[in-house]
């Protein structure tokens, strides 16, 4: 079995604090390789190496070296950090004198005996750089740590890594050492059954039952990450969480679903919640909900670093009320070319539509209240708009879809429902998770869809004769409702 090859690039006292090419940043990423390292054991290979100035330079380096001949001659300058002494004594130190540490004929056999190729060291903007381009030239597939790279300044460092992700995922992936011990990086081998990728992106909310003294985790959003993962899908959230016990349990619950949760932000304040109370034929009423909760109040702003997590996800789930705006799908789907699926829910208008639709792959609609005519309407004018597939869903009528040349009408399972909280979340979930695996298999696209309708139906059922949106409930039964949601 191959190894991952971890290659550290130039480390040395020169750019160190105090030396004359200082990246500052160089100790903090010399200390995350050294403990990537140490934790690592077997489990990497392991490469160094230096720039040492050629005595016998060509062109362009003739004068590269003349320029800096005082601190090529240093020998404390060139020297390796002290933090690698003992490393130094187990794994290889191969010399280079221009910028790609794939000059170095050593380094490129390892780099055939290697899965993915690690890269860690300095300087970002030059020697890094040049490495990663000759790497993925050479057909390898690039791990580039950010946190164990540093470059001469943070600006022109977070310029290489918007570069680098514009290759994602192909050739490429920018994490951190967190987010490849995880194992959230890993690339599909070859005849590898594809799997699904989904990240929600909205509000964590706590459904309270006071009547049955029963509340349950879920949001439209959240319950599309967890029935992706239910489904074996590769899911994340990204979303929101209070400081109270109700976002403990939130996120808490994620992790039991195996959900990733590591880029939720936590903010002093209350968590989403809503008051719920269920009607006989298992509909539910909402008798109140929080309108200032943390995610209101601090939504997601999509930083570079949240970009490139949301770029790692086949689709991103998003929804009318997911405190998205309708200006950051645009931003999303124009500037970074994201894959979204967006929940017009039931109270949408044609405005909705024309400011979405055209930015969007999967739409999807709770037509209940309209008739099959208008239904059609909707659903064409959202495809004719920029969406791929439209789909509108009716309780227990059946489900209308339209991929802008066919309709598509599935029956859904008649069962009589405990509690319908979730029940389009978890068929938005199904249907992305069969649909998106479908991608990687030999089947036409009409079959596909009719495919995957049905999956969505099949699980849909499911889901609505358990009690919650995902299935998952806890007991409800505090002294004060400020033990639960943080609303003091």
């Amino acid at each position: 079995m191959k190894k991952d090859l971890l290659l550290i690039i130039d480390m040395q006292n020169v750019y160190a604090a105090g030396g004359a090419w200082c990246c500052p940043g160089a100790e903090a990423a010399a200390d995350k390789i050294h403990k990537l390292i140490s934790s690592s054991g077997q489990d990497l290979d392991v490469i160094f190496t230096r720039f040492i100035a050629n005595s016998n330079p060509k062109g362009t380096w003739k004068d590269y070296n003349r320029e800096y001949a005082e601190i090529n001659n240093d020998d404390n300058a060139n020297a390796m950090m002290d933090v690698f002494s003992g490393d130094l004594k187990k794994y290889p130190l191969y010399t280079k004198s221009v910028y790609s540490s794939m000059d170095i004929p050593e380094v490129r056999e390892a780099v055939k005996k290697a899965d993915s190729v690690l890269i860690a060291g300095v300087v970002a903007e030059c020697c890094i750089l040049s490495t990663v381009m000759a790497l993925i030239d050479a057909g390898v597939y690039v791990v580039y740590l950010k946190d164990c790279v540093a470059g001469l300044n943070k600006e022109t460092e977070a310029a290489v890594e918007t570069v680098l992700s514009g290759l994602e995922p192909l050739q490429t992936v920018v994490t951190d050492v967190s987010g490849y011990l995880s194992g959230r990086v890993r690339r599909k081998e070859e005849g590898e059954v594809k799997k699904a990728r989904v990240l929600g992106v909205g509000v964590a909310t706590m459904d309270i039952y006071p009547d049955k003294k029963r509340m349950y985790p879920g949001g439209n959003e959240y319950n599309v990450a967890s029935n992706a993962s239910i489904l074996g899908a590769e899911a994340g959230f990204l979303g929101v969480f209070g400081n109270d016990l109700a976002g403990e349990i939130l996120e808490k619950t994620l992790k039991n679903l195996n959900v990733d949760t590591g880029m939720c932000h936590h903010e002093e304040g209350s968590s989403g919640y809503s008051l719920v109370r269920l009607k006989d034929d298992g509909d539910r009423v909402f008798l109140d909900w929080n309108r200032q909760g943390v995610t209101d109040l601090y939504p997601i702003r999509f930083s570079a670093e949240e970009i490139r997590y949301v770029k790692s996800f086949d689709v991103v789930s998003a929804g009318r009320v997911a405190d998205v705006e309708p200006a950051t799908i645009k931003m999303l789907y124009e500037r970074y070319g994201i894959d979204i699926c967006y929940d017009f829910h039931a109270v949408f208008t044609d405005s909705d539509i024309d400011a979405i639709a055209p930015y969007i792959k999967y739409g999807f609609f709770s037509c209940s209240h309209l008739k099959e005519d208008d239904i059609r309407t909707v659903l064409k004018k959202t495809t004719d708009r920029g969406c791929s597939i439209a789909i509108g869903t009716r309780g227990c009528d059946p489900v209308i879809a339209y991929d802008g040349k066919n309709y598509y009408i599935h029956e859904v399972n008649p069962v009589e429902a405990t509690d319908a909280l979730g029940a389009g979340d978890s068929f938005i979930g199904a249907f992305l998770v069969d649909y998106i695996s479908g991608k990687g298999e030999d089947i036409p696209e009409e079959a596909l869809i009719r495919r995957s309708l049905k999956a969505a139906a099949d699980y849909a059922a499911t889901v609505v004769v358990k009690e919650g949106s995902v299935g998952i409930g806890y007991d409800y039964d505090p002294p004060s409702f400020n033990q639960v949601v943080n609303v003091g």
